[in-house]
């Protein structure tokens, strides 16, 4: 047992807030105001309630909801004011008994003025303090300690409140110098319990305010660019998807953490929408954290278009709710339709396949949410440290080029290839177009040089050296 580890601890303070103080106190002759001192000691009984706070601590520290950290929040504030207030108001009480100040019986209470002129071996004096002055009888009568207590507490709240109604006033110096330093503390408390009740409120919803500042950024954007108002409200939705699905997209706070721990926190936060799909519960634990790092939530309402035909290809989708049409090439007829914890559109993505573009187009049938894979992240991140989840996916895009047949991805080939061509000729012409451009502006400067060119017996030096001359203005 180490014996210097008892006055680090609460041994000392429950040793002394365990004596009979009570008892002792009732045996000793009160009347002195010098052993009415030792009434305080029972105040080392509150020390208890120092362990209360410590708990409340603790419990801020482990548990992970922002709603119970704010509610142990309120509750640590109320419990320091109230304990602040308690301790101020038996300091009021204590002042009585420890300031012996008195003045003549014959004075016209309650307005007067008088100091502490009397002396207390006087019969002629009566006790003079702040709670005789307020009512003379409740001073006086010792039934009614709880009036007094509820007094004094009041007194200390209009004073830390520096509200200051003025029917309970100071009377002596000393009263007045307590006075004065609960005014002063009263008004950084109270500063530092707004601070504190503010703070919380902004760390509480400081990611719905991040995803508002991004919403408004957003919105001014639009509006400075022109953009239309039905791509404007998509953008918005898109936004709004994205940090119910995906938070920390949209208010970066894992940056700091270690992978391990990272990983973790990625599972449980992405668990109803990465969770939910059958792809990735298959999958080990490193990996179906990875993927939620990548993956990018996305919605669609009915009629709206994932892709289009021979569009280039990039990124590859899961689906987590609701079903999409697989169309022809003129979306003239249903060749399928994909519902939820599928995959699609993963061929354009195998650069083994050779089709870098779109075969068919895609039309959302209900409200789908879904998660996106960019092709980058594909080729930097899963080819290279996943290669059997690649193999994976590069067999199930396998089987569905299978599936359509040689035919539709001939066809579709001689289409992307024309529009290949297509895309080159517009090329051709703007490329001729930039050509007469170019020939019109040297025939200009041939005409100017040949214009500058003036015969002179006597040159000057501006025109020796050519600094002046239109041809070398041109030139630099």
């Amino acid at each position: 047992l180490d014996p210097f580890s008892l006055t680090r601890s609460w041994f000392i303070f429950d040793v002394v807030s365990s004596l009979p103080l009570d008892r002792f106190a009732c045996r000793v002759s009160l009347q002195d105001p010098s052993l009415r001192v030792f009434k305080t000691l029972r105040l080392l009984k509150l020390s208890r309630l120092v362990r209360g706070a410590r708990i409340l601590q603790v419990w801020h520290s482990a548990t992970t909801s922002q709603y119970v950290k704010s509610a142990i929040r309120v509750i640590q504030i109320c419990s320091s004011i109230i304990f602040a207030a308690h301790l101020c108001g038996c300091f009021w009480r204590l002042l009585i008994d420890l300031v012996d100040c008195r003045i003549p019986a014959d004075a016209v209470l309650p307005a007067v003025n008088a100091e502490c002129s009397c002396r207390a071996d006087s019969d002629k004096c009566q006790a003079w303090n702040w709670l005789q002055r307020f009512d003379p009888v409740l001073a006086e009568d010792d039934s009614r300690p709880g009036s007094k207590y509820l007094i004094a507490i009041y007194f200390t709240v209009i004073t830390l409140g520096t509200i200051g109604y003025g029917d309970v006033l100071p009377t002596n110096d000393t009263e007045r110098a307590y006075a004065m330093v609960l005014a002063l503390a009263g008004a950084i408390f109270l500063s530092f319990c707004v601070t504190a009740l503010s703070n919380m409120a902004l760390v509480g919803n400081r990611t719905d305010r991040a995803i508002e500042k991004s919403l408004k950024n957003l919105t001014h954007f639009m509006g400075r660019a022109g953009v239309s108002n039905a791509i404007a409200v998509r953008a918005q939705r898109e936004l709004r998807h994205t940090a119910r699905q995906a938070p920390f997209l949209v208010h970066p706070c894992l940056s700091l953490l270690s992978t391990r721990t990272l990983n973790e926190v990625m599972d449980v936060v992405t668990a109803e929408t990465v969770g939910s799909v059958k792809f990735f519960k298959e999958l080990d634990h490193e990996c179906r954290a990875w993927f939620a790092r990548f993956l990018r939530p996305c919605c669609l309402h009915p009629g709206e278009y994932l892709f289009k035909a021979l569009e280039l290809g990039d990124g590859m989708y899961w689906i987590v709710s609701g079903a999409l049409d697989v169309l022809d090439f003129g979306d003239s007829r249903t060749l399928a339709v994909v519902s939820s914890g599928n995959l699609i559109g993963e061929v354009c993505i195998i650069a083994e396949l050779g089709t870098p573009y779109r075969l068919n187009s895609v039309r959302a049938r209900t409200p789908c949410s879904l998660l996106c894979l960019a092709r980058h992240d594909f080729d930097e991140h899963l080819k290279p440290h996943f290669p059997t989840v690649y193999k994976a996916i590069a067999e199930i895009a396998e089987v569905r080029m299978r599936l359509a047949g040689p035919d539709v991805i001939r066809e579709q080939h001689q289409r992307y290839k024309r529009l290949g061509l297509s895309r080159a000729a517009g090329l051709k012409e703007h490329k001729v177009e930039l050509e007469g451009q170019l020939r019109l502006v040297r025939r200009g400067l041939r005409r100017l040089s040949a214009a500058s060119e003036v015969p002179s017996v006597a040159p000057s030096r501006a025109s020796v050296d050519g600094s002046r001359s239109p041809v070398a203005r041109l030139s630099r």
